[in-house]
């Protein structure tokens, strides 16, 4: 069992017990080698284990992007989002280049090519394979109401998993 976890800007890894990224705390938006990338509030972390010798992380990183971690590579890319400081406040689906989020927590899944995540009040979708990110569930405007992903409503999603055998994502919310 490998342990992955998110600390004063770096991703560490537990068996054996080694940082990922090695900045001290230094926050940034920095892709490149492990040693030299920066992460600025890591929240959230998802594995893809389908190959133990070939996994990739996949971080929420200030709210706002989606960093990719290739542990046997020791490399640090973004996949989807800006940073904090260009000015972005709501969520734009599109291109994993040209997406916005609004307020990435630590909710994030891996579904096979896809990753889930919760944003404000909305479930977001990253396909890996149409390299592309869509609202699946929720509006910008958050309540309570339930219905199809469309009419749904949620207040602030601070979480999702999955279920282990079938396609369905469970979320808290406030």
């Amino acid at each position: 069992c490998i342990l992955y976890y998110a600390v004063a800007n770096d991703i560490h890894m537990l068996a054996p017990l080694r940082p990922l990224t090695r900045n001290h705390g230094q926050a940034g938006y920095t892709d490149g080698p492990v040693g030299m990338a920066l992460f600025r509030n890591p929240m959230g972390i998802a594995v893809n284990d389908s190959n133990p010798l070939a996994h990739t992380l996949y971080v929420t990183n200030d709210g706002h992007m989606v960093r990719r971690v290739h542990p046997e590579k020791m490399q640090v890319t973004t996949l989807t989002g800006k940073p904090t400081n260009s000015g972005y406040n709501s969520s734009i689906d599109g291109a994993l280049d040209e997406a916005i989020f609004a307020n990435l927590d630590r909710g994030i899944e891996l579904m096979g090519t896809t990753v889930v995540v919760a944003d404000g009040s909305k479930i977001r979708s990253i396909n890996l394979v149409a390299s592309e990110v869509t609202t699946v569930a929720g509006q910008s405007n958050s309540g309570l109401r339930d219905g199809p992903g469309s009419i749904a409503l949620f207040r602030s999603i601070s979480d999702l998993t999955r279920h282990p055998s079938k396609p369905q994502i469970f979320i808290a919310h406030s």
